[in-house]
């Protein structure tokens, strides 16, 4: 959702999921054949393939923040690099998938300081709005700021 946040994160995080629910799929149907036609070394490798891949597949889905940080690691430690004082903040956009959601943004948060560390947690916003900052890795934070 870091990557493609809203809508189309949304369509991409489906899209995935239906990948990854149709190759378990066609694994299970093939893991059924080859139990029916007694093909046991085959069964065997097909059924570790499927335990150990879903777990995986699960894990990618909610390590995507990570993976953008990663990913973009090399633009955020120039801009950081260029900002000597006080916290650096990166806009990630809007996560809300609709309007109906209200607002939704997060900000990825460089904080050498250190002082990022005292408001970790929940605490109300202007305009009736909350924010959430939590601990991402290292001295990077994820701050969102939604609605309710």
């Amino acid at each position: 959702m870091s990557v493609f946040p809203g809508p189309l994160g949304v369509l991409v995080l489906l899209i995935g999921f239906l990948v990854v629910l149709i190759w378990a799929l066609i694994g299970v149907g093939k893991l059924i054949f080859d139990l029916c036609h007694r093909r046991w070394l085959a069964s065997g490798a097909r059924l570790l393939q499927i335990t150990a891949c879903l777990p995986l597949a699960l894990f990618c889905a909610v390590s995507g923040d990570y993976i953008h940080l990663a990913l973009f690691y090399p633009s955020y430690r120039i801009t950081i690099a260029k900002t000597p004082d006080g916290p650096v903040r990166f806009p990630w956009g809007d996560a809300a998938v609709t309007v109906g959601d209200g607002i939704h943004f997060r900000v990825l948060v460089f904080d050498r300081s250190g002082a990022t560390e005292a408001v970790l947690g929940r605490r109300p916003g202007p305009e009736g709005l909350s924010t959430i900052t939590n601990h991402l890795v290292g001295r990077f934070y994820m701050e969102e700021t939604f609605s309710g």
